[in-house]
C-alpha cells in the first residue's frame, strides 16, 4: 500500500496526504468536501483511503480547485493527514 498520496496543482503548490493516517479516520472529511472544477470530486475512496478521480496532469492544469476543503476539514474532523503547500510569490 502506498503510504503517502502526493500531486502538484495549477498553482505550483502541492498536496500530501497521509494514506497511513486515513485508514483509521472515521469521517473521510477529506472526501466528502473535495470539490472540483469539473463535476466530479478530485479525490474519491478506494480501499478505505482516498485516491485521485484524476490524472496527475489533469490535476496540474486545473482540476483542482485548490479551494482546501480537503486540508480545513482533515484537520477540524479527521486524522490531520492532508497538508497543502502553496507557492508565495
Amino acid at each position: 500500500m502506498l503510504r503517502m498520496l502526493e500531486f502538484n496543482i495549477l498553482s505550483g503548490g502541492n498536496v500530501s496526504i497521509d494514506l497511513t493516517k486515513c485508514k483509521s479516520c472515521s469521517t473521510k472529511a477529506c472526501i466528502r468536501n473535495c470539490k472540483s472544477s469539473k463535476t466530479r470530486p478530485v479525490l474519491v475512496l478506494k480501499d478505505g483511503v482516498p485516491d485521485l478521480d484524476f490524472g496527475f496532469d489533469e490535476l496540474e492544469k486545473g482540476a483542482c480547485t485548490e479551494c482546501l476543503a480537503c486540508e480545513l476539514d482533515c484537520q477540524l474532523y479527521g486524522n490531520k493527514a492532508v497538508i497543502i503547500e502553496l507557492t508565495v510569490s
